[in-house]
């Protein structure tokens, strides 16, 4: 138990004493790799562009049932009105 408890106390100061990666080796890293980062830019973006697109359908499916729901109940009121 001691031994997994000093591995663990060295794995913390080992993590915590990490310099931050440099912002140049980022943007070059993203540079020399743009195709992969174009790529994956893309398809995030398509990605969000399905989401809203079918978020925007339902809702339209909902709007469009609703109202039809509603045409269709007065309808049956006017007939019952009638009777």
């Amino acid at each position: 138990m001691n031994l997994a408890l000093r591995l663990f106390n060295r794995r913390l100061q080992a993590s915590t004493d990490m310099a931050a990666v440099p912002f140049t080796y980022i943007a070059r890293n993203l540079w020399v790799r743009r195709v992969t980062t174009l790529l994956t830019a893309a398809g995030m973006a398509l990605v969000v562009y399905v989401f809203a697109t079918v978020l925007t359908m339902i809702e339209g499916i909902r709007a469009t049932l609703v109202a039809a729901w509603r045409a269709a109940r007065m309808k049956i009121v006017d007939c019952l009105r009638a009777a």
